[in-house]
């Protein structure tokens, strides 16, 4: 069974909310844009990109930029934090507050497949999600491929902010003849 979850990221007063929804059918997820580069002096660009979006490149937020930005990849902290920490001197609190940077300042899309797992997506573009819940594995598919329904009517004194969609499935059990 495929089960659907819709967040409307809302902002009232302020103050950023979230509000989950369950629809039938799956949505559409207006994002920003994408960063990645294979140019050889990518310190530099990651340099420059952070800056650009108004992130203080320290030598830490650097090293886990060049794990986030290598390629198009959904990761969660721990496994930034196993893959930065063999090259750089970052902390696990380290990496969680700067992926949290990263997230408030538009680098990566945070997204939460469930209540225990968030995984930071280097790809800002508009896609959508499929969950394995058996594997606990995160792979994108084209927005194009479900309509959004949008909601009517926001709660008083908020605006959409966004639609993100991640359906949720689970590996087709192997029957035996």
């Amino acid at each position: 069974m495929l089960q659907f979850l819709l967040i409307f990221d809302t902002v009232q007063n302020g103050t950023r909310k979230n509000d989950n929804y369950h629809f039938p059918s799956l949505s559409i997820s207006p994002i920003i844009l994408s960063v990645n580069t294979n140019d050889p002096q990518k310190q530099c660009d990651y340099t420059a990109l952070l800056k650009s979006h108004g992130v203080y490149p320290t030598s830490q937020r650097l090293a886990i930029a060049a794990v986030v930005f290598e390629r198009f990849q959904h990761l969660t902290a721990d496994e930034i934090y196993d893959r930065v920490k063999v090259v750089a001197n970052v902390s696990r609190a380290t990496v969680y507050n700067t992926m949290g940077l990263f997230s408030e300042q538009g680098l990566v899309r945070e997204i939460k497949a469930d209540s225990s797992k968030t995984f930071y997506d280097s790809n800002t573009s508009r896609h959508h999600h499929f969950f394995n819940l058996d594997t606990g594995e995160l792979s994108d598919f084209d927005p194009g491929v479900f309509s959004v329904p949008t909601p009517d009517k926001l709660p008083d004194g908020t605006e959409l902010h966004s639609i993100d969609v991640v359906v949720r499935v689970r590996n087709t059990p192997v029957q035996s003849f």
